[in-house]
């Protein structure tokens, strides 16, 4: 599709054509997560291994080797899967400096191998389609497999209005009672007739 088309289909067809990331890391990690943390919830106690496919070219713009920083590790595939995976949550802290001293996240990223692949272990073949399918052995021999086609908060997976919320409360620098405050304030935006006062609200968080 060239520019032109482009621009024609974000004119008519935006509603069905936008993505929001849900977690605070690279686009091309949130399908893995979403995988990660639905993996978790029956997740054996012994790892032996997660091997983690995303399409042709999907590793491109990824970090594949460990991460030293805090920005390296939002780029990080492996990163983030351990870290879904042990914690249960990816947030904002987890991309500090510091967060890459974290033992239990770093002993479980050695285990996890990165592949791109036309025929993922799971579901159809992809083509020139975008997919992420996690594959998990336990020592004992048990298997979860996992495939996600589309990251929560893509328009085909849209996120709820208390994701969104909790996001924007995680991403600003407020006391939480305010934040959640002005997030109210600003959904509320959507159902009014007169916008007047949008500006007002966009400036900042209500008084207290």
């Amino acid at each position: 599709m060239d520019l032109t088309e482009r621009l024609k289909a974000c004119w008519g067809e935006w509603t069905q054509d936008y993505a929001i990331k849900r977690y605070p890391s690279c686009y091309a990690t949130q399908r893995a997560i979403d995988g990660a943390l639905e993996i978790r919830k029956s997740l054996p106690r012994d790892i032996e291994r997660v091997e983690v496919y995303v399409e042709p070219g999907g590793l491109l713009p990824l970090q594949l080797e460990p991460p030293t920083s805090g920005l390296e590790a939002k780029f990080s595939l492996a990163y983030t899967v351990a870290l879904a995976l042990t914690k249960g949550t990816v947030r904002l802290a987890d991309f500090a400096d510091s967060a890459l001293d974290d033992a239990d996240v770093m002993a479980l990223m050695a285990k996890i191998v990165c592949s791109e692949t036309d025929t993922p272990p799971l579901g159809d073949p992809l083509g020139d389609d975008q997919a992420t399918v996690i594959r998990l052995v336990s020592g004992s021999g048990q298997e979860r497999l996992v495939r996600v086609d589309h990251a929560r908060g893509d328009a085909r997976n849209p996120m709820s209005m208390a994701d969104i919320v909790e996001k924007f409360v995680e991403a600003v620098e407020l006391p939480s009672g305010q934040a959640t405050a002005w997030a109210d304030a600003l959904s509320a935006t959507l159902s009014l007739e007169d916008l007047s006062g949008l500006q007002r609200v966009l400036a900042g968080p209500p008084a207290e």
